[in-house]
């Protein structure tokens, strides 16, 4: 997709998976940022929106090549795909 391709996520789907992101790349400044603007919104639909430039940022599941996550996953020499599954089972428990 392209990078300014608009994004409408739920409120609580984004708070989630901004902290989910935090546990596995803690130092991830934009994805902290987003966090605050989250949590200090009042949820109106459409209200946050982001863009797949900013999603590749701050959206653990598009930086897959991230050593602090990989880390993490205790993972070794992983490629993308084993990341996101690694990933998605950790989210899926989350």
């Amino acid at each position: 997709m392209d990078d300014d391709v608009i994004i409408y996520p739920g409120h609580d789907y984004l708070e989630n998976n901004l902290k989910f992101t935090l546990k596995y790349e803690p130092a991830n400044q934009m994805a902290k940022d987003w966090l605050a603007k989250v949590e200090s919104t009042d949820y109106v639909p459409g209200s946050v929106r982001s863009c797949i430039r900013d999603e590749k940022q701050f959206n653990v599941f598009l930086r897959l090549d991230q050593s602090s996550t990989i880390a993490r996953l205790n993972l070794t020499d992983p490629d993308p795909k084993d990341v996101f599954l690694a990933l998605r089972g950790q989210r899926d428990n989350w």
